[in-house]
């Protein structure tokens, strides 16, 4: 079950000057407490950046730049294929060639060459030049580095990756993690346009500010301090006149016909961008991003849109391929990172799988491309795990790895793999804390419905961009019923809710949740944001729900026949294996403190009971999970199952509860087979459910009576209704028929069968063992 929190200790109304209250408090919460720091954040302008030359190695690279313009020195920028790459790429080529330097710029091909800098390369390039420029790349390239100085070449790294142990002895280093920059969590392209400021002052950065807008979002760093101006300012340029050919024809392949925000950058345009390096070559990208010709820039954008339908294609297959290989080999319980391994699956794509993954799973994710005998790898993680560091500790086992805290990439040999697996399976284990698995929603305040308004969407609208660092503001309400709850959109995917609260009713879309359509909601807490819906001409406020979690102690578990069914299952497998009555084994009941301490632990636990109301308290009590016929997680998440369908269970679990205890017939040694490693613990019996099974023993006369009920009616609820008779006492007599040959039985629908031959109803196995019980 899903765990809230709120980003802050202490919630803080107070109004900032003419503020509302609720909006002070999402202000404090993110570092503005005063009206001056308030308003730098809610109106950043170009004014607000800071002195480049704060930047370690920022003097050093324009004097080298300028001297390689005075002195004619044919330049190279050395770039990446994502979209950070192509536009710091863009952004270093204008700013070189409006100062005189005729540039050429390389991006390596993700598919043959991979990231960074390599020795090939840098030969070939030292033939023609004599100044390197990286941009978003070469920090951790030390041997690279130092081969194009011997071959003569000036070598000028920026970047914004984590540093290794030693740096590259280049002629000028940069990155902002070096030094004491005051802001450290620029993108590549950030880097590269603190070097046009250097440079060409901020009428330079003015012309060129969207591209550094679309690299930030698209890298998914903080949208905080600089960046915050960056974006805010490059989506005001790409709205204007003036916006560049290649992002306007971009955006028009993207369907995109309103004024642009930080998440049409991130899930319309980068993933555009992102194709023409996925699948091809990036320098195309760039070409898209420089052109002043818009019949160029109309082609291009066209071949990306096609890229990005095939992208979307072969990621859609290998992010099935890869998820059966991780239910396949994962132990849920054990293992702390999610591993998956293809043949030559496309490198271009496998960071993104990676990242569905992890976020789907809510597990550090690495997915691998394997190439005979070597494998190419992208890792994507979660708070609390920093998967670089973790993979440091590794750093024996990779040809070449790097990244940051929540991404990386690594190159391996693919008879190391099993290794890696191990090792940092244990790595992780070591030193992370097994609470970062749990899913968290955090919040920024807690409201009601009625507080809702149009005013307040319009008011939010101040907070963008959003992304990164600073997200939407999500708020929680809690205890919020439930009116209407059902699936819309493609495949019916996504939850159309109408919610009440109080007098107030509220509309909601929670996407990709359209399976809770079926869980029967009555009252449940949201984690929302609010925002405008124009629908027919009518404006309305409506929750976009990210996450749902059904209030313990409120929310009636159905009692129904599918779920007696599973009962009677049981009873059925039961009596055909001639297991007995109770087969128990050594087992002694276990405590009910026991019970609820095991289903407190958050992975591993799985209760197993008939009951209803045994289900509602213990899901109740120790805030597990809860589910009905099957577990539909695979994370083993401590849960309490009721009515389970035995057939469906599966998992790593540890500890299995028979919380009815050994009432159920040959139950207990049924699990033990199912899972001979896990421990099974039994309850005290439930005199409940006992009593429901011995009630559904009838003798020749109360058989008889029910089928001349399904005689005349024809399926067990007709049948019921009709004849006085419980659904419960038809269903089990309609299993006891079609055990002798008297009836087949298709769900509700039970045909009687014609018969020659006397039958004895001693031959059914499930009546005796009813008659024994």
């Amino acid at each position: 079950m899903i765990r809230f929190r709120c980003k802050t200790e202490r919630t803080d109304f107070r109004p900032i000057q003419e503020l509302p209250g609720w909006l002070s408090a999402i202000l404090r919460a993110r570092g503005m407490s005063t009206y001056e720091s308030a308003e730098r954040f809610l109106n950043p302008d170009i004014s607000m950046l800071h002195d480049p030359d704060m930047l370690d190695g920022m003097q050093e690279t324009v004097r080298l730049i300028r001297k390689a313009a005075a002195e004619g020195m044919k330049t190279v920028v050395y770039g990446d294929y994502d979209v950070d790459g192509v536009c710091a790429t863009a952004i270093m080529l204008e700013t070189l060639r409006e100062i005189g330097i005729s540039a050429d710029f390389r991006i390596p091909d993700r598919h043959t060459e991979g990231y960074g800098l390599h020795e090939d390369i840098i030969r070939d390039l030292a033939r023609d030049h004599q100044l390197l420029i990286t941009v978003d790349c070469g920090i951790t390239n030390i041997a690279e580095t130092k081969l194009a100085r011997e071959l003569g070449m000036t070598v000028i790294v920026t970047d914004h990756h984590e540093p290794g142990e030693i740096l590259p002895e280049a002629d000028a280093v940069m990155d902002p993690l070096l030094g004491d920059y005051p802001f450290r969590r620029l993108c590549g392209a950030g880097v590269a346009l603190k070097i046009c400021q250097a440079l060409l002052g901020n009428e330079g950065v003015t012309r060129r500010i969207e591209l550094a807008a679309l690299a930030t979002v698209a890298d998914v760093v903080p949208l905080l301090d600089e960046n915050r101006v960056i974006v805010k300012e490059g989506l005001k340029k790409i709205s204007s006149a003036s916006c560049r050919p290649g992002i306007t024809a971009l955006m028009r392949e993207s369907g995109i016909n309103e004024p642009l925000k930080a998440s049409g950058i991130a899930f319309r345009l980068a993933p555009r961008l992102n194709a023409g390096g996925r699948l091809e070559h990036a320098g195309q990208c760039v070409t898209l991003l420089m052109t002043e010709d818009s019949a160029e820039a109309d082609r291009i954008a066209h071949h990306l849109e096609e890229n990005n339908r095939k992208r979307q294609e072969i990621e859609h297959a290998m992010l099935g391929e890869a998820e059966d290989l991780i239910r396949r080999d994962t132990d849920f319980v054990r293992d702390r990172v999610l591993i998956a391994a293809g043949e030559d699956w496309n490198n271009g794509i496998i960071g993104l799988t990676a990242g569905r993954i992890c976020e789907k799973y809510h597990y550090p994710t690495i997915i691998l491309s394997v190439n005979g005998d070597t494998a190419v790898g992208s890792c994507r993680s979660i708070p609390g795990v920093n998967i670089y560091r973790m993979l440091s500790e590794c750093a024996d086992l990779f040809e070449r790895f790097g990244g940051h805290e929540q991404a990386a990439g690594l190159t391996i040999r693919t008879e190391r793999i099993g290794e890696l697996r191990e090792r940092l399976n244990e790595t992780v284990r070591r030193n992370c804390d097994p609470e970062c698995y749990l899913p968290v929603g955090e919040y920024d305040l807690a409201i009601r419905l009625k507080d809702i308004s149009l005013d307040m969407t319009d008011l939010l609208e101040m907070l963008e961009p959003t992304g990164c660092g600073n997200p939407p503001p999500a708020f929680l309400t809690t205890g919020v019923y439930v009116q209407e709850a059902r699936r819309v959109g493609k495949d019916g995917g996504h939850l159309k809710l109408s919610l009440l609260d109080g007098d107030s009713r509220l509309d909601g879309i929670a996407f990709s949740k359209g399976y809770l359509a079926e869980d029967d909601l009555r009252c449940i807490d949201i984690l929302y944001t609010p925002q405008r819906n124009e629908f027919n001409g009518k404006v309305t406020a409506q929750a976009q729900v990210a996450e749902i979690r059904a209030v313990p102690g409120k929310n009636t578990i159905p009692d129904n026949d599918q779920n007696f069914g599973m009962l009677l299952q049981e009873i059925r497998r039961n009596a055909a294996n001639d297991t007995g009555c109770s087969g128990t084994g050594e087992t002694g009941a276990v405590s009910e403190a026991s019970v609820r301490m095991m289903l407190k632990e958050p992975q591993g636990t799985l209760a197993l009971t008939f009951d209803r109301n045994r289900a509602c308290s213990l899901a109740a009590e120790t805030g597990a999970d809860t589910a009905i016929g099957k577990v539909r997680d695979g994370r083993c998440f401590s849960t309490v199952l009721f009515a389970p369908d035995m057939q469906c269970l599966t998992g790593q679990w540890r500890k299995i509860i028979l919380a009815d205890g050994t009432a159920v017939p040959g139950l207990y040694d049924h699990v033990r087979d199912l899972f001979p490693d896990a421990g099974v613990f039994a309850a005290a019996a439930d005199p409940g459910i006992s009593e429901k099974i011995r009630s559904l023993f009838m003798d020749r006369d109360a058989l008889g009576a029910v089928y001349l009920a399904l005689k005349k009616h024809g399926n067990a609820k007709a049948a019921a209704g009709n004849s006085g008779i419980s659904t419960e006492r038809v269903m089990t007599a309609a299993a006891i028929f079609e055990e002798i040959g008297l009836a087949r039985v298709s769900g509700n629908a039970i045909t009687l069968l014609p018969s020659k031959d006397k039958k004895r109803i001693e031959d059914s196995k499930l009546w005796r063992l009813l008659e024994k019980l």
